[in-house]
């Protein structure tokens, strides 16, 4: 008989506690525009915004197709690895990631 239980599962209760947490952190979406604070991985002009002023982390917010650039879904990498891939990685193994992480982080 398998016991083993999945920590990555999504139960009512983290939903609940999901939901208590968006509902009382809303900011003011002005001011977002009020202080040149980026959402998600493009700037304003659709161009990739910096992580920080290191050189740890990469973002690919286009590519170039016929020698044009174009906006494409954005992908965030820290220290060559794709954030997708990390997160995936530890969620298809039934890890729960942190140390991995903060391997990375060090």
């Amino acid at each position: 008989m398998n016991n083993k239980k999945d920590f990555s599962e999504i139960t009512k209760e983290i939903k609940e506690y999901a939901s208590l947490c968006e509902d009382n952190t809303q900011i003011n979406k002005d001011l977002y525009l009020e202080h040149k604070v980026f959402r998600g991985l493009r700037d304003l002009n659709g161009k990739g915004v910096l992580t920080g002023l290191t050189e740890v982390s990469e973002i690919i917010s286009k590519k170039n197709v016929n020698g044009e650039e174009v906006p494409t879904e954005g992908q965030l990498f820290y220290r060559g690895y794709s954030i997708e891939d990390i997160v995936n990685g530890f969620l298809k193994g039934g890890r729960f990631g942190f140390e991995e992480v903060i391997y990375l982080l060090l």
